[in-house]
């Protein structure tokens, strides 16, 4: 039996192709990811006859597991489960060996991105796995690949240039397993040297990026495409690092951290997290993974996680998907409906948000962040979102402002509310009120500018997770908004 998303069906019903079931949900029968899983050591017959199982159902070139994506993980997961110790037999190294020639000649340069630097990782992984030409082969087209995508995906402040969380981490994870088998094979060559070299030398960036990129429960923030459960979290992977002799330095000692290239910001203090969202969407050539959520933000109390971007619970291409990645799904402004970034289909993007006019004020008691973006530029008269978030001790202003707005476009700010919060409402025109969590923990809104209504909407932490929460629409009258949050100053520690 299959258990993914939330979604179960056996392999007698299913079979090796999924039918019924979402692409992704087919591509991760074929990842073999539970080889190497939690308690795999439990399951080690049931791995092996799930190997020849697919062998003996997956004839070459035939259905979504050949596609070149599952391929790389399943060689991977496959090479990770002998070097555990366990013992492949000789037509499932046969098997191997077919499906690392199949993609060495369906390497993923169409697509890029992630998916290349996955490809690269498994014919290394095969190359080194295997002896004689073929392998030799394979290897050095993953380390040439290998080297130049460290250069092009890894930005200057340590993050991922497809800007996800998400795949942040699931990045960092092959830059550990690669690593990790050069140990394992003691490879002593010149480009082995040079590889360890160049891998080395971006752990330590890669890991202060994410550790500003997540919250006090430890898991990633909601930009661009990001889930819950789908890449190892902070500590596992900070767990793996120190395994391969990394002396990790993760503490946040600034309370302001520009992550420059990357275009987030992660303010601290005793009590809170903001992070915003004041960059480009991510790669021009390969914006698959991007949201409409420019000048977006988070916001956490406490180890409570208070305003949340809507999240990502799908990849098939429908109306969900696009409106998970729409403008009106993020913690930003919306002008009648209508998105900062053109999102299409599944993994497209056409007309994209420019952020400009950065200003980071350190006041005293507080810090204040003015951005803007032209992500409106195609509608009548051109109209600018201008944001500013004003951040203290104990409480978060956000103040918009859409310059041009002539004629009768709609703007609305939306604040979606973390679904662990009750939203209350205490005065007669409701427009202030609290979020009251279950540890009687409390925020107090306030909506100074705009007209609020209150919707009810979704959370998607994980894949095929939907969570009921709340959302405060606030309409802008004038072209401006403002709205607080207050919190009871305490000791936690953020």
């Amino acid at each position: 039996e299959f258990n993914f998303f939330y979604q179960k069906a056996r392999i007698s019903n299913v079979g090796w192709n999924g039918e019924g079931q979402s692409v992704l949900w087919r591509y991760n029968q074929h990842y073999f990811d539970d080889l190497n899983s939690e308690n795999c050591a439990n399951r080690k017959p049931w791995h092996r006859s799930l190997i020849l199982s697919w062998i003996s159902n997956n004839k070459i070139g035939k259905g979504v597991g050949w596609d070149p994506y599952p391929t790389s993980l399943r060689i991977v997961n496959w090479i990770k489960w002998t070097l555990s110790g366990n013992q492949l037999t000789q037509e499932s190294k046969l098997s191997l060996h077919l499906q690392m020639q199949w993609l060495m000649q369906r390497i993923e340069y169409h697509l890029l991105a992630n998916h290349l630097f996955t490809n690269a990782k498994a014919l290394i992984f095969a190359g080194l796995f295997f002896k004689g030409p073929t392998a030799d082969l394979c290897f050095e087209k993953g380390i040439q690949i290998v080297e130049a995508e460290l250069d092009e995906q890894i930005l200057a402040d340590g993050g991922h240039f497809e800007r996800s969380p998400m795949y942040h981490s699931i990045i960092l994870e092959d830059i550990l397993d690669l690593l990790n088998l050069l140990e394992e094979y003691n490879l002593c060559s010149t480009k082995a040297d040079r590889l360890r070299h160049r891998l080395s030398k971006v752990v330590q960036p890669m890991f202060t990026w994410l550790n500003h990129m997540v919250h006090k429960d430890g898991e990633i923030s909601f930009f661009n495409d990001a889930a819950i459960g789908i890449a190892p979290n902070l500590s596992q992977l900070a767990g793996y690092a120190q395994s391969l002799g990394f002396g990790l330095n993760n503490r946040r000692k600034k309370k302001i951290k520009v992550l420059k290239e990357s275009g987030y910001i992660s303010l601290r203090n005793d009590i809170a997290l903001l992070i915003l969202d004041c960059g480009l969407v991510g790669p021009d050539y390969q914006p698959a993974h991007v949201h409409a959520d420019t000048l977006s933000f988070e916001l956490s109390v406490g180890s409570k996680r208070v305003i949340v971007n809507s999240g990502t619970s799908l990849y098939e291409e429908g109306e969900k998907r696009t409106k998970q990645r729409g403008t009106a799904a993020h913690n930003t402004v919306s002008i009648d409906g209508k998105n900062s970034s053109e999102v299409w289909g599944a993994f497209r993007v056409g007309r994209r948000a420019c952020p400009f006019d950065l200003e980071i004020l350190e006041r005293g008691k507080f810090t204040q962040v003015n951005c803007s973006h032209d992500g409106y530029r195609h509608i009548k008269d051109k109209p600018t979102h201008n944001r500013q978030w004003i951040f203290e001790e104990n409480r978060l202003i956000v103040k918009d402002e859409v310059s041009r707005l002539f004629g009768k476009e709609r703007a609305e700010a939306m604040f979606f509310i973390h679904p662990d919060a009750k939203v209350t409402s205490q005065d007669q025109d409701g427009m202030r009120g609290v979020l009251r969590f279950e540890d009687q923990m409390e925020v107090i809104w306030s909506v100074r500018k705009g007209k609020l209504r209150i919707e009810e909407t979704f959370w998607y932490p994980e894949f095929g997770l939907d969570i009921p929460n709340y959302c405060l629409v606030v309409r802008l009258e004038s072209g401006c908004s403002e709205v607080h949050f207050l919190w009871e100053k305490a000791s936690t520690s953020v």
